[in-house]
């Protein structure tokens, strides 16, 4: 590869200059390139170990689509709808079937899906595909976010790839991708890998490691972040101003030097935008870190323009990527610009930066704009609506320029605000650099600005001079210099840095001002890129190409790496992966660092024979190039006799930190693949879509779980599980036997949430989780060679740490230092510990990071550490975020099987409820109420007792669960209340406390009694006619404001059924009213009902139904001598004297009778039944006289 081009851009240093420097150099070379012969060598020895076939051999993975797997791979990953599979997923997994027939389950699938294949040489290598498949090798895929919604923190997913022959797939598909279909006499011809990717519509990106299970030599782990497309690279003709914006390929031209780049990558979801040449008005924008990216012209014109420029300069000055927007700084204003690529004007103001939140994760959506004329207007970005950008000034509506112009007297119009950033410690707070013109020169301030935006204050800062530096030139020499911006870096720390013509850093917020010597005065050349990730280090790009790297907090950790001794001797190192072609006019756009903090340059070059400049990366070999240098500087130092220069101070350095969720808050999901049947040995579509449908499931569970009462062990698959549960063991046998007539079978308990313990890890967590009086320790040991060399005599007092936070009044930190002789080691033993501040409470924000900083004397750019796995990495400096406040995945849950075993210990009357509820606590009105709560710990499983405090608010009530009405504000203030006087109470405490008219309940105080008072609204409840009455309180207990154990703001809301309630003094009223007339009415009806006569019912029929009584019907009652009997037929009279008349003489007589009766009577049916009564009566009464028959 020819660089000409490039190096006829950079002044190299004249290394051949003496002829003792040649010698140095020809010695380091031949040195350098043995041992890294030798290193190479050793490691294909290692690798040929494994097998031949092995060779330079890594993971590659590539997104895909569900429906086209064996397709070639998708470049922009958008946010796409999910299929239904529910009849492909059971018909393929029998035992995926809900036990319950009254039980449904929806089975989806994700979109997309990852394939993962083996890299050789920079090519897809099927060949040691096969070799590692048949060695039982499978990639073992971890993929993490962060969820959308910010309570359950990071989830992390942990895949097998599922094995897959790519050609089969594509002979089955109705989708043909036209893959090479080559002679194939092998069982597996194009063996690759698939894993279900878990990306919905509220993932923004996906971070994703791929590594060997079991061997972690074959093939090598790779590391990628997917991040979700929402910006659409294509023409929109339909936008808000009419003016489409088009995509390009290629750039025809690129100025050297360029303009101040508005590179911004602080979050992994967030675009990248960067300005291009300044006469083609294209903006390069990237959405996975320059990994793809488009070129977009944009399409204004100088007609209405609001800056001062000439028709010659750019119209578009500056740009910023946001989640869901890009805002563009242009000559027309500043253009708010949406997902489709549709701008709108939101700021007619000439925009020459924009300025966003470095910390990527700190939940700031401010963005600061500076406009030409001087002033700074702020907005807080917020989803789905446009910025609205508000004047940043003081309380007397003052702007920067105005009120520096009072201040000292000068003209306001002499001001100009160079730079501008965001402070990460402190909210509501920036820094701003002013240059101030006079006669004498050009002087430069710092000003800050604290407070609410439009109602603020400023302040002067520091002023940038020699007499203010600790170190640097001469004054004349340094009021010569000019200065392009300020920033801080991406850690949250005071760390600030101010470039132009040289540098400057502090690390007190710009209290203090630092002259950085290692970085030379350049008079002609400014500084026009600054970089920074979240371990410390940064980078800087200035107007000669050069790319200089160094480490925040120390002044003298700055080195050049662009051009340098190793990157000129090791051509290597800048080669251009994927470009055999030469490249010439090669151009350094800019530097930034990406997801896994390495370094990269943004290129512009241009390629043999094409025309037009192309736009690739380039990762930057720091740890190689620092490693080169400091080997260089060691073998000058033996020669110069100076053996300990430049030497690392310790031989290793091991951390002992507990890895625990319980500190790092990542949830984890394990998925193993389902079983294929015996006869299979690659997974067809209808499989991968059962593995695709049991990973949605999982997830859907999870996010759907609701617990509302306490569990004796977390588990939100639990239901799912046991759903199956009844013919898993049929469906096992079938499968053991190879009688099962699925494709797959699932081992339900092979899917599930992971549940840790805590084990000790040599390495430091980036991130751990603080609540209130909450401690994290760790170790560190640094181990010295016994011919370790060192300046003094006692080598273990070069051994110093230095811990730095940004943070003092919200963490606390204790180190505890011991030397050991006899093996010749340090050990610090660390200890953060939150600060007991009892008036600092932020269970309402978000946890708020602080980092620690750990650095060991003399070691940045000093200590390199090289293992075959993890290659070269600095060593020496390491940093932890803390994020103080309330841990992700906690959950305040009421207790009900404690609150009632509780209440039966106290209680002297039994629990009875007379419609038990197993979902609806019943407590009895008598009894009281006992409350017990639990803390719930979503990440860990595990299960805490809450004793801080709370409030008991009455917020709703009703007959019934559907029927209750929701109280207002004033109302809930009434039921809830202590004062004895009020009518309205609902319930009493003789041991809760009161403190600003709330009622506070503590772990050892909270005995609730029922007390429904007149005018409360459970004072009349009405009858529930078998049972007694019954009432339902919805219940929401919270801890805001009122607990200083914690800094969690925790709440709950149940719903609780009383029984047993007291009636009112109406009411009993009215049911003894009630109950004695229906007494009343009870005997009347009887003495009625009892009376032969029928006289009433006679008179019913008379005079309500209007029906006529005949004469002779009508009663005549006579009384029968010596008997109650009466009757109105004709009274046989018989004689108790005459026993010789029988009873059946006596019948034939009425017998005989009967007929004369009825001919003279209308009313036979009277008659009969008179006749039949008569006969009865009689014949009752001789039975009683003793009358034989």
């Amino acid at each position: 590869m020819k660089l000409a081009g490039f190096r006829d851009s950079v002044n190299y240093p004249d290394l051949a200059k003496h002829a003792k420097s040649r010698m140095y150099l020809l010695l380091f070379v031949c040195c350098f390139v043995i041992s890294s012969f030798h290193i190479r060598y050793t490691y294909s020895l290692e690798i040929n170990y494994f097998g031949d076939v092995a060779g330079d051999c890594s993971w590659c993975a590539h997104v895909v689509a569900q429906s086209r797997l064996h397709c070639e791979p998708i470049s922009k990953v958008t946010h796409e709808e999910m299929l239904t599979i529910t009849d492909q997923v059971l018909t393929a997994a029998r035992n995926l079937a809900p036990g319950n027939s009254q039980s449904s389950e929806e089975y989806k699938s994700f979109p997309y899906a990852l394939r993962v294949e083996v890299l050789c040489d920079g090519e897809i290598s099927y060949i040691a595909a096969r070799y590692f498949a048949g060695s039982g090798v499978v990639p073992r895929v971890i993929i993490q976010h962060r969820n959308g919604d910010a309570t359950n923190g990071i989830l992390q997913h942990i895949f097998n790839g599922a094995l897959v022959d790519l050609q089969q797939l594509e002979l089955d598909s109705d989708v043909k991708c036209n893959l090479s279909n080559s002679q194939c006499n092998e069982d597996i011809c194009k063996p690759a890998w698939i894993v279900p990717l878990p990306f919905d519509n509220q993932t923004q990106s996906l971070h994703v490691r791929v590594s060997s299970d079991g061997f972690e030599l074959l093939p090598q782990a790779q590391r990628y972040t997917i991040n979700s497309i929402k910006f659409m690279a294509e023409t929109s003709s339909g936008n808000s101003e009419g003016k489409p914006i088009l995509n390009v390929k290629t750039i025809k031209n690129w100025h050297v030097p360029v303009q101040l780049p508005s590179v911004v990558s602080w979050d992994d979801n967030t675009p990248t935008v960067l300005i291009g040449p300044l006469d083609t008005n294209i903006i390069i924008f990237s959405r996975n870190q320059f990994d793809s990216f488009d070129i977009l012209r944009v399409n204004v014109s100088h007609n209405a323009t609001v800056c001062n420029i000439s028709k010659e300069e750019s119209l578009l000055l500056s740009a910023l990527g946001q989640p869901d927007r890009i805002l563009l700084g242009t000559s027309i204003g500043l253009l708010d610009m949406t997902d489709e690529i549709e701008y709108v004007n939101i700021l007619p103001v000439c925009i020459k930066a924009l300025v966003a939140h470095l910390y990527r994760h700190s939940g700031d959506q401010t963005v600061l704009a500076i406009a030409e004329t001087g002033l700074v207007y702020s907005a807080n970005i917020n989803k789905g609506e446009f910025a609205n950008f508000t004047l940043v000034s003081d309380w007397d509506h003052m702007s920067v320029c105005d009120f520096i112009a009072e201040e000292q007297g000068i003209n306001s119009e002499n001001c100009t605000v160079i730079s501008t950033t965001i402070d990460p410690t402190q909210p509501n707070h920036h820094l701003l650099l002013l240059c101030i013109s006079n006669a004498n020169g050009l002087y430069y301030h710092l000003m800050e600005h604290s407070g609410d935006t439009s109602n603020g204050t400023w302040s002067f800062l520091s002023r940038i001079s020699s007499a203010r530096l600790t170190s640097g030139p001469s004054e004349n020499d340094f009021n010569q210099l000019q200065w392009a911006g300020i920033s801080y870096t991406s850690m949250v720390t005071q760390h600030l840095l101010i470039w132009g013509q040289s540098l400057i850093q502090s690390t007190d917020g710009g209290k203090t001002l630092h002259m950085m010597s290692a970085y030379p005065i350049h008079n002609k050349s400014s500084i026009i890129a600054f970089t920074s990730s979240q371990d410390g280090s940064f980078a800087i790009l200035n107007q000669l190409q050069e790319v200089w790297y160094g480490r925040s907090g120390d002044l003298q950790s700055l080195i050049r790496l662009i051009p340098s001794s190793t990157w000129t001797l090791m051509p290597t190192l800048h080669h251009f992966d994927g470009y055999d072609a030469d490249l010439f006019n090669i151009t350094t756009i800019t530097v930034f660092f990406d997801g896994n903090q390495d370094l990269y340059q943004l290129i512009a070059y241009q390629a043999l024979n094409e025309a037009g400049f192309h736009v690739a990366k380039h990762q930057i070999p720091v740890s190689d190039i620092i490693a080169g240098e400091n080997f260089q500087s060691r073998f000058e130092s033996m020669m110069d006799n100076r053996a300990c220069s430049g030497q690392c101070p310790f031989s290793e350095i091991q951390f002992e930190a507990l890895s625990s969720q319980y500190y790092c808050r990542i949830q984890k999901f394990m998925y193993q693949l389902p079983c294929l049947a015996m006869s299979e040995q690659v997974y067809n579509a209808d499989a991968l879509l059962v593995y695709q449908g049991l990973v949605y499931q999982v997830l859907h569970q999870h996010e759907n779980y609701i617990q509302v009462y306490a569990d004796p062990y977390y588990d939100p698959l639990q239901d799912w599980r046991e759903n199956k549960r009844s013919l898993q063991d049929y469906h096992a046998y079938l499968y053991r036997n190879h009688l099962t007539l699925s494709d797959v079978f699932v081992p339900l308990d092979q899917y599930y949430k992971m549940y840790e313990e805590d084990f000790i890890d040599n390495r430091l967590p980036r991130t751990v989780y603080l609540d209130r009086d909450m401690i994290y320790e760790f170790s560190l040991r640094v181990s010295l060679d016994e011919n370790q060399c060192a300046a003094s005599a006692d080598p273990m007092m070069n051994v110093q740490l230095e811990v730095d936070v940004s943070d003092q009044e919200l963490i606390r930190v204790i180190s505890q230092r011991q030397a050991h002789h006899l093996n010749n080691t340090v050990t610090y033993q660390v200890t953060l510990q939150t600060a007991d501040k009892d008036s600092y409470v932020v269970s309402q924000f978000s946890p708020r990071p602080v980092t620690v900083t750990l650095q060991l004397w003399n070691s940045n750019f000093k200590c390199i550490s090289d293992s075959v796995n993890s290659g070269k990495e600095l060593q020496g400096s390491n940093s932890l975020t803390a994020m103080i406040g309330c841990p992700v995945g906690r959950q305040l849950i009421f207790d009900l099987q404690k609150s009632l075993d509780f209440l039966s210990e106290v209680s002297e009357v039994n629990y009875d409820c007379p419609q038990p509820d197993p979902l609806t606590p019943c407590i009895y009105y008598g009894n009281g109420f006992y409350p017990h709560f639990y803390i719930q710990d979503q990440v860990t499983g595990q299960k805490q007792l809450f004793t801080g405090n709370y409030t008991f608010d009455i917020i709703a009530g009703g007959l019934s669960v559907d029927k209750m009405t929701h109280y207002t504000a004033s109302q809930v203030d009434l039921y809830n209340t202590m004062d004895r006087m009020s009518t309205s109470m609902v319930w009493i405490s003789h041991n809760a406390t009161a403190v600003s008219g709330r009622i506070i309940f503590s772990f050892d105080c909270k005995a609730i009694h029922w007390h429904c008072q007149a005018n409360s609204p459970c004072a009349d409840v009405p009858l529930n006619f078998p049972y007694g009455p019954e009432f339902y309180f919805l219940i929401h207990v919270t801890n805001r404001d009122v607990d200083f154990s914690t800094y969690c703001e925790y709440s709950t809301k149940f719903v609780l059924k009383i029984h047993g309630f007291r009636p009112s003094f109406y009411t009993s009223y009215i049911v003894v009213g009630v109950s004695l007339a229906a007494f009343l009415a009870y005997l009347l009806v009887y003495f009625i009902c009892k009376r032969e006569d029928e006289y009433v019912l006679k008179e019913f029929k008379k005079r309500v139904l209007k029906q006529k009584i005949h004469p002779e019907e009508r009663a005549s009652p006579s009384p029968v001598s010596g008997s109650e009997y009466s009757s109105d037929e004709e009274i046989l009279h018989i004689s108790e004297a005459s026993p010789s008349v029988t009873f059946s003489e006596h019948v034939q007589h009425i017998d005989a009778w009967r007929p004369r009766r009825s001919q003279g009577s209308v009313h036979s049916s009277h008659t009969t039944t008179s006749s039949s009564l008569h006969k009865s009566i009689l014949k009752k009464r001789l039975s009683t006289d003793n009358v034989p028959e």
